[in-house]
């Protein structure tokens, strides 16, 4: 089916309808009741308790920073090439999912250089590069997505989207004023 050219009164309905839905959209997003005189909002904020979930996550966030290592305190190169050896460093989905539920320690095992991370294996003895590379691996862990494929799928998706609504204003625009 062509396009057929528009005239300016045919998208003065579409015009309309829109700026109805909108304002219907507004009046229903007031979900604010009007306040009376025995319900006053500072009367209840002051006596109301804490929620069980601010307490949870001060809960979560004091265990995190117990588990959190201090800064390296070495530099040279055994640091660089533990920082270097590092950046690599991912946990299987499941430990992830301990460490994020903080069950895992920083000072665990499961941050340790191994022969097959370490970009030379004589560093291993070395205490530096040891707790240097457990730091930053412990780092990389605590950045690590969960399921970097879904992630990447979800911003993809939504870029695409973008762009074809992008485009059908534009052919949309370009019709009308033609």
């Amino acid at each position: 089916m062509p396009l057929t050219k528009q005239t300016p009164g045919s998208l003065s309905g579409m015009k309309t309808t829109l700026i109805f839905i909108f304002c219907c959209l507004i009046a229903l997003a007031q979900k604010a009741p009007a306040q009376t005189a025995g319900h006053d909002s500072t009367a209840k904020a002051d006596t109301a308790k804490p929620l069980p979930r601010n307490e949870r996550l001060r809960e979560i966030t004091a265990r995190r920073n117990a588990m959190l290592l201090p800064a390296p305190p070495y530099s040279g190169a055994p640091a660089k090439a533990a920082r270097r050896d590092a950046r690599m460093f991912r946990l299987p989905k499941d430990m992830l999912l301990k460490l994020r539920a903080g069950n895992i320690p920083a000072t665990s095992n499961y941050f340790n250089p191994t022969a097959t991370t370490a970009s030379n294996p004589a560093l291993l003895t070395d205490s530096g590069y040891v707790q240097t590379y457990r730091y930053y691996a412990f780092n990389a862990a605590q950045r690590q997505i969960i399921n970097p494929a879904g992630t990447r799928l979800l911003i993809g998706g939504a870029a695409v989207v973008f762009a074809a609504l992008t485009v059908a204003l534009i052919v949309v625009f370009s019709h009308s004023k033609g």
